[in-house]
């Protein structure tokens, strides 16, 4: 997790909360989903967002097609795994975000510690849509790597290509699950607050490393929303509507 998000938030508010030097190019979105182009900003001396593709590619792994570009990295891990280690030590971003999405087992303890049922053994699994308390956007960690257009095969239903006619693809970052996600899953995003982006952006490793954590209890809600959002071909605000 996670697999899908939401950003709906208008781009001058986008640019307003996350200190931008413009607004970016981007229409509200209600179901972000792997392999589509999310809204993100990397390091560098102006704060600007690019569109890049979420399931990071890097040179070698375009010589294992069967393998799915993988859209999370353990923040546990990425510093060391060959794959993430080198855009954790020189391209980590944030991905702009307003919520996204987790479904939870058909049976276990509700967000108040309460046993649940919500349909008997039919594998089915609740859809929840997880935001903070407040409504305001927020960033997730991310990595990020460049490469020349893909020649040959194209991934299904691929995105368009990034600025500059380069293949910019992004995976986020997830941690421990605090006190809220632990009733829904054992990870979450590596959410951060204003005042961490510029240090994630810029610090070395060790200070990066150290924003690597759970988000403190109470900042996150989340409700029961329609499986919708189950087909990323579904879009608009009815797939976070409550039920």
């Amino acid at each position: 997790m996670c697999g899908r998000y939401t950003l709906k938030t208008p781009a001058d508010a986008l640019a307003d909360a996350f200190d931008l030097a413009a607004a970016p190019d981007w229409s509200p979105r209600f179901n972000v989903s792997p392999q589509q182009l999310g809204l993100v900003v990397p390091a560098g001396q102006v704060r600007l967002a690019r569109k890049m593709r979420w399931g990071l590619e890097t040179t070698w792994s375009r010589d294992a097609p069967r393998i799915a570009p993988p859209i999370n990295a353990r923040s546990e891990s990425v510093a060391d795994k060959p794959m993430f280690r080198e855009a954790f030590r020189r391209r980590r971003a944030v991905c702009l975000v307003d919520g996204f999405y987790e479904w939870r087992p058909e049976r276990g303890l509700d967000l108040f510690g309460q046993p649940y049922d919500i349909g008997g053994a039919t594998g089915r699994k609740q859809a929840l849509y997880i935001h903070r308390r407040d409504g305001a956007p927020f960033a997730i960690a991310a990595i990020w790597e460049s490469l020349p257009p893909r020649m040959g095969a194209q991934p299904a239903n691929p995105a368009p290509l990034a600025d500059e006619g380069r293949d910019e693809t992004f995976a986020l970052l997830t941690t421990t699950a605090n006190a809220l996600m632990s009733t829904i899953h054992d990870r979450m995003p590596v959410i951060f607050g204003a005042e961490a982006i510029g240090v994630w952006l810029s610090a070395d490793l060790p200070a990066a490393q150290a924003l690597m954590r759970p988000l403190a209890d109470g900042i996150l809600v989340a409700r029961p929303v329609s499986s919708l959002v189950n087909s990323p071909r579904n879009e608009g605000p009815e797939l976070i509507a409550p039920l």
